[in-house]
């Protein structure tokens, strides 16, 4: 399965709203949300909406090396269906600001579920809930960063499994394609496809 990074250009920012909500059934309910996006199911499907209000760069970056490496070459990546930028060149007013200004990036991907307590993929990650983060999944997010801190400088390296090594070349990718030295990785960047966990946007 591929995806194309569909473009609707408009020339006025109220066209562009209007456009971008037109996608916002109001069956969809808002079952999450984050600094820059807002995620809604949608009832019957196994696919949820992404809504990111404005231009997020780094998810955008993630998406690229998605799309890049194949939707469905890595377990730990999340399958992406069908992703939409919605841009414009003026506001109502006639003035015209230098762009384009991304209104809306919309992206239908798989339905996840947050980790529950058992081994994934020879990780341990277990589950979380909004008043107690488990130790666990901490782990998780400190042994890959202290393996990328590794790569970075140069130092010994663990043994892991090639499909380990995988994810972490794929991260390093992402690096590379977003131009930028950070990874936003933190357990609520962790979600669930049955026993194999998914890395949700590690860009920041």
């Amino acid at each position: 399965m591929s995806f194309k990074i569909e473009k609707i250009h408009c020339r006025y920012r109220s066209d562009a709203l209007a456009h971008g909500s037109h996608y916002l059934n109001d069956s969809y309910e808002r079952i999450g949300s984050g600094l820059y996006a807002s995620v809604f199911s949608i009832p019957n499907s196994d696919m949820v909406l992404k809504v990111i209000k404005g231009s997020d760069k780094g998810y955008m970056s993630y998406l690229k090396v998605i799309q890049g490496l194949g939707n469905d070459t890595l377990a730990y990546m999340p399958k992406i269906h069908r992703v939409i930028e919605i841009s414009y060149d003026e506001v109502d007013d006639g003035h015209y600001h230098e762009g384009p200004n991304v209104a809306y990036q919309l992206i239908w991907l798989e339905k996840l579920n947050q980790p529950k307590k058992f081994r994934y993929d020879g990780w341990d990650v277990c589950e979380w809930a909004p008043h107690r983060l488990d130790p666990t999944v901490t782990r998780f997010v400190r042994k890959l960063k202290d393996i990328m801190g590794k790569i970075k400088e140069g130092g010994p390296l663990p043994r892991l499994r090639q499909k380990h090594w995988d994810m972490i070349a794929m991260l390093e990718l992402v690096k590379e394609t977003h131009r930028h030295d950070y990874l936003d990785l933190h357990s609520g960047n962790v979600m669930a496809r049955g026993k194999q966990f998914v890395i949700t946007d590690p860009a920041s």
